[in-house]
Formats: C-alpha cells, sequence, structure tokens
C-alpha cells in the first residue's frame, strides 16, 4: 500500500462522519433555500432577525480586537525562562479544564444581583438585566473562553522565533520596542492571522454562551444570528428561516476562511 492511500485510510473514518453528519446536511439545506428563495426575502425583512445581525456585528467589531491583542500581550510578557513566568503560563491556560457550559454558569451567577461583582461593587441589581450589561458580560465570558487557546498559539510562536534574528538585532543597537514592533510581530504574523479567523469564526457563529448567559435577553439586546437560527428551527420549527441562515453563515464562514488562508499564503 503506498504511502498516499495509506493516509487516505486513516483519515476515512473522520472523512465519512463529517460527509454524513455535516457535508451532506448543508447540501440539502442549500439545495432547499435555493428551490424556496421566498425564505431570504422574508427573512431579511423580518425585523428580528436584522437586529440579530446588528448585535452580531456589534459583538465582532468589541471582540476581535481585545480577544487578538489581550492574549498577544500575556503572551509576550510570559516567554522568559523564569518561575513567574511559568506560574502565570499555568494559570492563562486554566480556562482548558473547565467545560463551557460550567463556565457560563459561574459567570452569570457573578454577575447576578447577589453576585461577586455586584457585592464587591456595592450594587443591588443585576447586570444581565441591563442591554449592555448583558452585552458586555456575554463579551467578557467569550473572551475568557478563548484566551486560554489564542495564548498556547501566539506564546508557541513567540518561542519558535530564532534567537540568532533576536541577537543580531540586539547587537545592531535595537531598542525593545523596535524589536517588539519591527521584528517579532511580523515574525509571528500568519499565528496572529489564526487567531483572528479563529476570533471572526468564534464572533459570528456564537451561540452556545447566548444560551446560558442571557438567552438572548434582555429584549433581544444579546440574540445573535445563531441563536435567532437556534429559535427559529428548534423551537419555531420555522425551517425556511433555518435553510436560509444556515446557507448564510456557511457561505460566510467558508469565504472568511478562504480569505485567511488565502492571505496567511500570501505571507
Amino acid at each position: 500500500m503506498t504511502y498516499n492511500r495509506k493516509a487516505y485510510l486513516y483519515l476515512l473514518p473522520s472523512l465519512t462522519l463529517a460527509t454524513v453528519f455535516f457535508i451532506m446536511p448543508a447540501l440539502s439545506s442549500a439545495f432547499l433555500s435555493f428551490f424556496s428563495p421566498g425564505g431570504y426575502i422574508s427573512l431579511f425583512k423580518n425585523r428580528y432577525f436584522l437586529l440579530a445581525v446588528r448585535n452580531t456585528l456589534t459583538f465582532t467589531f468589541l471582540f476581535i480586537p481585545i480577544n487578538t491583542l489581550f492574549p498577544l500581550v500575556l503572551a509576550s510578557l510570559t516567554r522568559k525562562d523564569d518561575r513567574m513566568s511559568l506560574f502565570f503560563r499555568n494559570i492563562y491556560i486554566i480556562p482548558l479544564s473547565f467545560s463551557l457550559a460550567l463556565i457560563a454558569v459561574v459567570f452569570r451567577k457573578m454577575f447576578s444581583n447577589s453576585g461577586i461583582i455586584s457585592r464587591t461593587l456595592g450594587l443591588d441589581f443585576s447586570f444581565l438585566d441591563s442591554p449592555s450589561g448583558s452585552f458586555a458580560s456575554l463579551v467578557l465570558l467569550s473572551l475568557f473562553l478563548d484566551v486560554a487557546v489564542n495564548y498556547i498559539i501566539l506564546y508557541s510562536s513567540f518561542r519558535s522565533i530564532d534567537k540568532s534574528i533576536i541577537e543580531m538585532a540586539l547587537i545592531d543597537g535595537a531598542e525593545k520596542n523596535r524589536l517588539f514592533f519591527s521584528i517579532e510581530i511580523p515574525l509571528i504574523k500568519k499565528a496572529i492571522f489564526l487567531v483572528l479567523a479563529l476570533g471572526i469564526k468564534d464572533a459570528l457563529l456564537i451561540s452556545s454562551p447566548i444560551m446560558i448567559l442571557t438567552s438572548g435577553g434582555p429584549f433581544r439586546s444579546t440574540e445573535s444570528i445563531m441563536f435567532f437560527y437556534y429559535v427559529e428551527a428548534f423551537s419555531n420549527m420555522n425551517y425556511s428561516y433555518a435553510n436560509s441562515i444556515s446557507t448564510l453563515m456557511l457561505s460566510l464562514s467558508i469565504s472568511s476562511s478562504l480569505f485567511f488562508a488565502k492571505r496567511r499564503k500570501h505571507d
């Protein structure tokens, strides 16, 4: 058996599962949506869907910069081989030890009117009862869920930089700020693009944290596109909307992935 055939044989179980549970349903949904274009017209006339689009875009623009810069700063500050850096490295990857549901429930308790946040600030109300407070809580929860993976990606990239390049730059008199922004950041650009791509994917497809933390409220202020899809597909049984939304989001996700893949290849 040739090497290529053996490799495909190992991939066969995963390819079979992906085909049966992802590719075939996605193609079926797209096929049905294209034969009922009225679903798209009705969808874009629905004010609650347009509100979900606005919420998703707002969340994306708030989430992506922080989700990229915060772990980048953490990774740059803890790449030294000392005990303090080792201690904080272990702290930053703790979120990987817990499930999404558990973390979301803890956040819901923290931001309730009897939670530690309200009691520490001396307040007697729940942040989750106001649109701005619930939205901010959702952003913080999403950052906490993503920080560990992004930190590992960026920290590994920093550690993989050839030390001889840094040494030559220091010999030439490069200052720390210039060294960081002009040499190190360009060398880990592909990792930063990967973090951006993962962040955009998470922002556009966010639904599970919303289900547990806010249930889309208050007043639909935290309802995302995928949460709207969940409600229409599984609560209202509106399969016309469900097929249209799934096709749109799948097309958007594929386009976004291809864009970042092309940029990474170009760089």
